[in-house]
């Protein structure tokens, strides 16, 4: 992880240090850089000195805070005269860069003695495009460990490992911290950001080119289109909503009649308000919602009737389940033949009965458009899809919604097989937290929220929460709002205002994305079905991820 994410566009002449950011950028997640960090450093005698940092990296291999390095970046050929102890840019004499780079890490070293006491701090020099002849020979005070040349930029982790592994051998009594220290230093570091971009810089940039990809996947389904019966296989994230929102569009723009239905709620309604231009061709609905419409045209007494009989025996979820596919199935007889095309999404959601019927109710020369994602069957409804022999098939196995960190970082935790699709934002490594009570939960929660509206500069509306279902103490994160962080539940119907923060479960937030999510007591991904609810769940995420855990 490098901060900020892209090289700043106002330092562009600075060709060294782009360099040098563009390879420490492939550095892997076990190491956090930071760029150009200008740090009013304290002096002994209680004076302070601004001192500009060209790059600082944080070891955290293993999950400890191993040592912090200083880079300086140089561009052009470098020469160090042993006679005079000079070190020259061409003939151009140069500050001695030894002394300067002893002091500086001095200089860290007390301003953050509270936090670096145990932490090894060294530096390392960077000749980016200058090859280093050297071989074994180098002033007195200037180890082999402390310079880089542009090889680094070939096998940058390579280099760096060796920087710091030389630095923690020559102060062998400073054994590092506990990553809690790191991120204290984080925080201080990132305190300001008037040097770093925000996440809302960051977002808008990522936000191009996640369009760039989609519009890609979009533009390879169309070609598909002369067939009239299309299932379409796809990971999460991978633009089958979006393909869907398009699709429907461009149907309805030709005046042909679409139905389109999709298991969650929040996913319908964000469909219909996408698409309300088109609602006199679109019918755009969930499954029970549409099924209760028909039904009660054909039996106005039906639905209300049984609802209240299966409220009083408790069975609700086999009249959702059985009951109402059955009775759709037999109250459909004026409405089949009716649409031009049927596109199902999330279909991994459905059961097969009702996709049976569904099929019924397009034209014989109709088109059927089916999306789904057996990895998202968290139901555990998905048998297969009804006469899928008939089906053109293609698959999209590439993700270009979520960023190449969260992607990773689900595929570790559930061993499911998820690829980034090239070109997807490399993004920010997920965070994860940890609470001891829902008291507690209270300031953990309010510290990550101000962290990304304050710094990050997010607005509310770009904030979800998900917590696991199965915790009822969670379902009252209302009650841990303040004067400035409303925190509400959001429900199917719920009225949505952009300033307050609303907290659901997955199961009524799939198929939606979020910006920003936390994400609070998921299940531990160890079989399918706790696997496929954890991915479910956080690849809801598109740019930023927090997990908070109860300890």
């Amino acid at each position: 992880m490098i901060i900020p994410f892209e090289f700043p566009s106002d330092r562009k002449n600075e060709f060294g240090e782009k360099d040098v950011f563009d390879a420490l950028k492939k550095l892997p997640d076990d190491f956090v850089v930071f760029y150009h960090v200008p740090i009013k450093l304290r002096g002994k005698d209680g004076s302070s000195k601004e001192k500009e940092f060209d790059f600082l990296v944080a070891d955290l291999r293993n999950g400890r805070f191993n040592a912090l390095l200083i880079i300086e970046a140089k561009a052009g050929s470098f020469t160090y005269n042993a006679n005079t102890q000079d070190w020259l840019q061409g003939k151009v004499k140069q500050n001695d860069l030894i002394t300067e780079l002893t002091s500086k890490a001095h200089g860290l070293m007390h301003h953050f003695s509270n936090v670096l006491a145990s932490v090894p701090v060294g530096w390392c020099l960077w000749f980016s495009t200058a090859q280093d002849v050297n071989k074994n020979w180098y002033p007195p005070s200037l180890q082999p460990h402390q310079v880089i040349d542009y090889t680094g930029g070939l096998a940058p982790k390579h280099h760096i490992t060796n920087a710091l592994d030389g630095l923690r051998k020559t102060l062998p009594n400073r054994k590092g911290a506990d990553i809690e220290i790191f991120n204290n230093l984080e925080k201080t570091l990132l305190r300001g950001l008037a040097f770093f971009e925000t996440l809302r810089s960051r977002f808008d940039l990522d936000e191009q080119k996640y369009l760039a990809l989609t519009e890609e996947q979009i533009s390879n389904y169309k070609g598909l289109l002369e067939n009239k019966r299309i299932l379409t296989r796809g990971c999460a994230g991978s633009g089958k909503t979006l393909i869907v929102q398009k699709l429907a569009q461009e149907l309805a723009e030709k005046h042909e009649r679409v139905l389109v239905l999709c298991f969650n709620r929040m996913l319908a309604n964000a469909l219909q308000e996408k698409l309300k231009e088109h609602s006199d061709t679109l019918t755009i609905d969930t499954f029970h919602s549409f099924a209760e419409k028909q039904i009660t045209k054909m039996d106005s007494g039906w639905w209300n009737t049984e609802m209240k009989l299966v409220g009083e025996k408790g069975n609700m979820g086999q009249f959702f389940e059985d009951a109402v596919g059955l009775k759709f199935s037999q109250s459909i007889e004026l409405l089949k033949g009716t649409f031009d095309t049927l596109i199902v999404d999330e279909a991994q959601d459905m059961k097969e009965d009702w996709l049976m019927a569904l099929y019924s109710l397009v034209k014989p020369d109709g088109r059927i458009c089916i999306f789904l994602d057996e990895q998202q069957d968290i139901f555990e409804r998905y048998n297969g899809i009804p006469e899928e022999s008939t089906f053109t098939k293609q698959r999209l196995s590439k993700n270009c919604r979520n960023t190449k960190k969260i992607n990773d970082f689900i595929v570790a935790k559930t061993g499911l097989a998820i690829e980034s699709k090239e070109g997807t934002p490399d993004g920010i490594r997920v965070q994860e937290q940890s609470y001891t009570s829902f008291e507690n939960l209270r300031k953990v929660l309010h510290q990550s929220i101000t962290d990304l509206l304050e710094k990050g500069k997010l607005q509310p509306k770009e904030i979800t929460i998900l917590i696991n279902g199965k915790n009822p103490e969670l379902y009252k994160l209302s009650e841990l709002s303040s004067q400035t962080i409303q925190l509400v539940e959001l429900q199917p119907n719920t009225s949505v205002l952009e300033s307050n923060i609303y907290y659901t479960t997955v199961s009524r937030f799939k198929g939606m994305e979020a910006p920003a999510l936390i994400l609070i007591d998921a299940e531990e991904p160890v079989d399918a079905k706790s696997k496929a609810r954890f991915y479910a769940q956080a690849s809801r995420a598109k740019n930023y991820l927090t997990l908070i855990e109860k300890t």
